[in-house]
């Protein structure tokens, strides 16, 4: 069980040559409908293979404060204009925490792995009703950090992040930050938030 925040944006051409449309404070981006699928391997005292899925699909409405061009279409400042995102993210990562102190009560280490990720945004206004979709896909190695804090066997507070930055194509970041409570030495369940930040 996670409390969500995406903060997105995507660049923008023409009028306002490399300035950005922010896809929450501009277009009112919103919405809580996600979800993230994953498998973990261990391998060994000190790392694990995942595996994950995620899908996001939000939708918002705002009022421009300034004029921008993106995708072919001119949208002008006080336009009122709603916004999608439909986005779907795979990924494989190996957790390598080799620091290890207290007999793994504090554990720490990188994340390597590779992302793909699949975006539609969509942007549409009053005077350009039937609006404008750019589709972006993105296969890129992705590298982060892993911190754990296991006082008890069933207890496990954790922070982790990982993304990549492909410049031109833009970046993608996951950060999360909660506990784990164990039934078994594998089963659990996970409680926290999670920050999803993009540009595109």
């Amino acid at each position: 069980v996670f409390v969500d925040e995406v903060t997105g944006s995507t660049f923008v051409d023409g009028a306002v040559a490399g300035s950005p449309i922010d896809l929450v404070s501009d277009t009112g981006l919103d919405g809580e409908d996600s979800y993230d699928v994953r498998f973990a391997i261990r391998t060994g005292n000190i790392g694990r293979v995942r595996f994950g899925f995620g899908r996001v699909d939000l939708d918002g409405s705002g009022t421009l404060d300034r004029t921008v061009y993106w995708q072919g279409a001119m949208f002008q400042a006080g336009d009122d204009v709603t916004s999608t995102l439909r986005q779907q993210y795979y990924r494989a990562e190996w957790l390598l925490q080799f620091i290890n102190l207290g007999d793994g009560v504090f554990r720490a280490g990188p994340i390597l792995g590779v992302h793909v990720w699949k975006a539609k945004v969509g942007l549409s206004s009053q005077p350009v009703p039937e609006g404008v979709r750019e589709t972006f896909n993105n296969l890129a190695p992705a590298v982060g950090l892993a911190i754990d804090f296991q006082p008890h066997r069933v207890v496990d507070f954790y922070v982790e992040g990982s993304g990549f930055d492909q410049a031109a194509a833009g970046w993608h970041l996951e950060a999360e930050g909660g506990v784990r409570l164990y039934f078994a030495r594998s089963i659990g369940i996970s409680a926290g938030y999670r920050h999803l930040e993009f540009n595109v």
